[in-house]
């Protein structure tokens, strides 16, 4: 396991808004499609902003701060900041879905256990809703993609479904992901392809889910 950037990274003074691109088609530095100067709702567009947000260095109740995760948890308005302290990585994949530009209810019909604050709502969600890819990490003909979201097992606690986050980058042996809640702390993690990783959801580009 390799952490890039987690814990002792510095807050960000700006909040690292993507600029409106000229009103043109293109494909931007970042490989995505500009159509009009607005960013092209994709996978890759998601992988971008994961990685942006990740190294905000959003927080919990650590380093003798205040909590900087008011953003995160706004969507979710009978949640607050000491009962989502250290609960969080399901509620940033939201944030990031939601900020790239998915249209995505909070609650979708086929979450059964919860909202989408909690990791177990995402895969409800994914395996009923038959326009988005839910693949078991044990399937070795699935390759992850950037921008792909994916469920782990076991890494925090000792139960299925305890953490997620969003793939970045995709190697032989590994993936890089942004997450939040790491130790209560976002940060951009590089996690080996084990048997902590329980499965990947794909999200189709311009999902809208309709409430």
């Amino acid at each position: 396991m390799r952490i890039y950037s987690v814990a002792l990274c510095q807050i960000f003074q700006n909040n690292n808004r993507i600029s409106q691109r000229p009103r043109h088609c293109r494909d931007n530095a970042a490989g995505e499609f500009i159509l009009g100067g607005v960013e092209m709702v994709t996978r890759q567009h998601l992988a971008n902003i994961a990685k942006i947000e990740a190294q905000r260095c959003f927080h919990g109740a650590v380093m003798q701060t205040e909590p900087n995760i008011h953003p995160i948890i706004e969507p979710f308005p009978k949640w607050n900041l000491n009962e989502a302290d250290g609960m969080w990585c399901a509620a940033f994949v939201y944030y990031c879905c939601i900020k790239a530009g998915f249209i995505i209810p909070i609650r979708p019909k086929e979450c059964k256990s919860c909202n989408l604050a909690g990791c177990g709502a995402w895969e409800e969600w994914a395996m009923a809703d038959e326009n988005i890819i839910y693949s078991h990490a044990s399937k070795e003909e699935f390759l992850p993609e950037v921008g792909d979201i994916v469920l782990f097992d076991k890494v925090f606690i000792d139960a299925e479904h305890d953490h997620i986050g969003i793939v970045i980058e995709n190697k032989s042996k590994s993936i890089v992901v942004a997450e939040g809640n790491i130790n209560n702390v976002s940060g951009i993690i590089e996690r080996n392809k084990d048997a902590h990783i329980r499965a990947y959801i794909r999200l189709p580009d311009n999902y809208v889910k309709q409430y």
